[in-house]
């Protein structure tokens, strides 16, 4: 896959991310996220961050829109 940093938007959910980047080179649990659009069910979402040789992803569990799926989206995004 030949994705790059443009190719993948703010607020893209994961699996997503999967069918047009594949998966990272390494990933990272950077602990419980402390927002309250976090939580899903009462239980605390967590942080995790996607490496590629392009750059880092970070995902943390969001609604994006009003009729969007609560999951685990794209919040940021940052070159090497």
């Amino acid at each position: 896959m030949k994705a790059k940093l443009a190719d993948i938007p703010l607020g893209l959910p994961a699996d997503e991310v999967l069918k047009r980047a594949g998966r990272g080179t390494r990933s990272r649990d950077l602990g419980l996220d402390p927002d309250e659009q976090g939580y899903l069910g009462g239980v605390q979402g967590h942080i995790f961050e996607w490496e590629y040789p392009w750059g880092y992803l970070v995902f943390k569990r969001r609604r994006w829109g009003e009729d969007d799926a609560h999951c685990y989206r794209v919040v940021e995004k940052r070159e090497k």
